[in-house]
């Protein structure tokens, strides 16, 4: 037994329970206790390791959708799940805008520096749906030669400093903001290529990949940061002549996702998913590997010894990374396709378990839930005795497919991350990059993972009524909506306020009279009802960003409007063009070309994702706002910009409004769908 396996089973065995929860029925000590870390681990290293050996030039080891690669994984899982012996398994397709990567070659001087092709960015030469193109400058089109020009972070700014770039590369600070800005500044100059480097979270010899949202300006790729600390010196000392060559190929393609269903005996109309993707940049032990051996033990645990009352689902999802066309939003392609094809499914969704990484070693982590079903979580959480360590969370980040399933779905979601997303020296080191290997050290909380997946969903397949909690949402709701308001004048929130008391109050009548509800026939029907008005509520509800109300982003920029305009009145330009400049729209404005900001908003109109259907995109504020911040801060007069000022806050004050009307709306249809639920079987 060699040292690598030693210590991965004494961490396991270390974290392993040793005894039965007090907390918890011998059936589900029973269920716990067939669940093998060690498995769960091989199966990891397995598919990190073992299945693909390429040298794409998107990073080596990486399953790309659309790819031979991702189509070979696919065939894995499906295999895997008919070892564990379920029969009832087979491979969705669906279409994806698929890109092939060579192999980089990138010199500086003639020394040859690693780098990879960012996803969705451009490459020296290859096809674009079959037509062969080139943006070199020798070898036939295929290779760039050219001076390399720092250009720091590479905003307006700093072009202003470097000078003509025209006929040169650009080396660019990557920096903590997606790079799609600089990508169209530098081509605005006129460089012939973009290399990119220092994404501040990672490690100096990480090499960083993104899709780059179909930004295919010009050749652009990323190198480590020790390597661009060792170019900036050299320029230092006299100019540098950098060769590069990236080829990649675009095409449209098909991804799949493959689907393992355990058929309900009792009620196998009524699902519960656990759902973890696939697809993947380098090696990704962690993003998603451990995700899908996660996924497989659940499936394995629950087809051994274990007869489900409802439908169990297991879908590995293709094309989570990258795949949706010509769209900011281009990644969750696997999960938007199967909440589209599935509707049968998303109207009777009892329970998604969503496993995107899992088991990282820190010491607290999150159990994020839509807000139906925080208490039934909690419970869980704290019947395994894991409530000072994983805190339950209210909502459901853009950036894993738990949004499409509970956000454009309309289910209830349970997603855990370990360690803070935001902050370096945890995971996010690795993200991305070809360090996301597997060591032992790293997965310590991985029986975590394993037990509190295992139990949610069977709790919530034994549930005789599901744990649905229409006050919580209420609640949410209420809080959420008297938080914006209160930063807002002259916007009546009566209705809306109105309309979530009401249903706070149904809510509350049905939580009353359902607890001493026992006939099966009503009860199945209660569930029913359930389903489908948090499926037709919620996804109108919420929005992205850091304020998940629908409402949060139109009264963010209403106030900032409101205060530019107030300013304005009394002549205060200064305090104007602050509050303006709190405006996204106008930030970015200020740091790059006019006719940059007017290609990037090309991307905020052209969208066919998952942020479309329910308008979960926000439309930003007009960009002639930040024309008004220039002449402002030019020292223009201030009294010239107040018509301009005040029709954007009517604008924006009319958006608000809208939002409101809808939830009202949709909130009042919810109290209906209860209420009908309490006359239909309750009363």
């Amino acid at each position: 037994m060699n040292r690598l396996r030693t210590l991965t089973i004494s961490l396991v065995t270390g974290l392993l329970p040793q005894a039965a929860s007090a907390q918890l029925s011998p059936s589900e000590d029973a269920l716990l206790a067939r669940l093998d870390v060690a498995r769960t681990i091989a199966v990891t290293r397995r598919f990190s390791e073992d299945l693909v050996d390429n040298r794409s030039g998107a990073g080596a080891g990486s399953i790309i959708a659309g790819s031979a690669d991702e189509r070979l994984v696919a065939n894995a899982i499906e295999q895997e799940f008919r070892n564990i012996g379920i029969t009832s398994v087979g491979q969705e397709p669906f279409p994806v805008r698929h890109y092939e990567y060579g192999e980089v070659m990138l010199s500086a001087d003639g020394e040859a520096i690693e780098a990879i092709s960012l996803h969705a960015a451009g490459g020296t030469w290859g096809t674009r749906d079959g037509v062969r193109y080139s943006r070199g400058n020798e070898e036939d089109g295929r290779q760039v030669r050219a001076e390399l020009v720092d250009v720091g972070d590479g905003y307006l700014s700093d072009y202003t400093v470097a000078g003509d770039v025209r006929g040169k590369a650009v080396l660019v600070r990557r920096g903590n903001r997606w790079p799609t800005y600089q990508i169209l500044e530098a081509a605005h100059r006129g460089a012939v290529a973009l290399i990119l480097h220092d994404y501040p979270e990672s490690l100096e010899d990480a090499l960083k990949q993104d899709s780059m949202w179909y930004h295919e300006q010009l050749p652009t790729v990323s190198i480590r940061t020790r390597d661009a600390r060792r170019l900036m010196s050299e320029l230092q000392e006299g100019p540098v002549e950098i060769v590069l060559e990236n080829r990649i190929d675009v095409a449209d393609g098909r991804s799949q996702n493959v689907v393992a269903t355990l058929t309900g005996t009792e009620l196998p109309d009524e699902w519960i998913v656990v759902s973890a993707h696939y697809d993947r940049w380098f090696q990704a032990a962690q993003d998603n590997s451990v995700g899908i051996a996660v996924m497989l033990e659940l499936a394995r645990a629950f087809s051994s010894d274990y007869t489900p009352r409802r439908s169990l689902m297991f879908v590995a999802l293709g094309a989570e990374e990258a795949g949706v066309d010509a769209t900011e939003s281009d990644w969750l392609a696997g999960s938007l396709a199967f909440v589209r094809t599935h509707p049968e499914v998303t109207r009777a969704l009892a329970f998604v378990l969503n496993i995107d990484t899992a088991g990282w070693t820190a010491d607290q982590g999150l159990l994020s839930g839509t807000y139906d079903v925080l208490p039934f979580l909690r419970q869980v959480v704290g019947d395994l005795g894991l409530e000072d360590r994983l805190a339950v969370t209210g909502g459901m980040s853009s950036n894993v497919d738990a949004w499409n399933y509970g956000s454009v779905g309309g289910g209830a979601v349970g997603y855990i991350f370990w360690g803070d997303p935001f902050s370096g020296g945890s995971y996010t080191q690795y993200y991305h990059t070809q360090l996301d290997l597997y060591r032992p050290e790293d997965y310590q909380n991985l029986p975590h993972d394993l037990r509190v997946g295992a139990l949610s969903v069977n709790r919530i397949d034994q549930a005789v009524i599901l744990p649905i909690r229409f006050s919580d949402i209420a609640e949410w709701a209420q809080a959420s909506l008297e938080a914006d308001l209160a930063r807002v004048g002259g916007v009546s929130g009566e209705e809306a306020l109105g309309a979530v008391g009401q249903l706070l109050a149904k809510a509350d009548e049905l939580e009353s009279a359902r607890r001493g509800l026992t006939d099966p026939t009503r009860i199945e029907e209660l569930n029913r009802r359930l389903m489908s008005a948090r499926r037709d509520l919620v996804p109108w509800l919420v929005s992205r960003g850091a304020n998940p109300l629908r409402t949060g982003a139109h009264a963010t920029s209403l106030s900032r409007l409101a205060r530019a305009r107030a300013a304005a009145e009394q002549g205060n330009a200064d305090a104007a063009v602050a509050a303006l400049e709190e405006l996204q729209v106008v930030r970015a404005a200020a740091q790059v070309s006019p006719e940059v900001m007017d290609a990037q908003r090309l991307y905020w109109y052209t969208s066919d994702d998952w942020s479309v259907a329910f308008e979960h995109k926000p439309r930003p504020v007009r960009v002639e706002v930040a024309d008004i911040q220039r002449r402002l801060r030019a020292g223009g007069p201030v009294a010239a910009e107040l018509p301009e000022l005040r029709q954007l806050e009517a604008e924006s004050r009319g958006r608000l409004a809208e939002a409101l009307f809808l939830i009202a709306g949709k909130l009042n249809a919810a109290t209906q769908n209860l209420d009908e639920a309490l006359s239909a079987v309750l009363r």
